[in-house]
């Protein structure tokens, strides 16, 4: 399953501003399974296009709580290479700090998890 993930995220970064796309699927693993509308319009503001992509790719879906990831195995394989990626870990932290809302909005585990840990 590993490899499968690995080709589709390959081919999520050779498309225009699959970078973005990208690091949205790696903030959005760092809120968890799911996360809220708010979020997704607050990253995409003025690219709504990109977010229709990770819908139409079947990336994201929408949910009873506003976004989810289409699938846990997904949720966890991101997750899995944002732990595991330095840089990418600075980049969802510059980006939660800077949108308080959203770090708000998060639970008491990951805030203090994003603090502490």
């Amino acid at each position: 399953m590993e490899e499968i993930y690995d080709q589709r995220v390959q081919h999520l970064i050779e498309q225009n501003c699959g970078n973005d796309m990208l690091r949205f699927l790696y903030t959005a693993s760092y809120l968890g399974m799911n996360f809220s509308g708010y979020f997704v319009n607050a990253f995409f503001e003025g690219r709504e296009d990109l977010y229709k992509n990770l819908l139409e790719r079947r990336y994201i879906m929408l949910s009873s709580v506003g976004y989810s990831f289409i699938h846990e195995s997904l949720y966890l394989y991101i997750n899995n290479r944002l732990r595991n990626n330095k840089e990418a870990k600075k980049e969802v932290a510059n980006y939660l700090l800077n949108v308080p809302y959203v770090f708000d909005e998060m639970d008491v585990l990951k805030r203090d998890n994003f603090i502490f840990g």
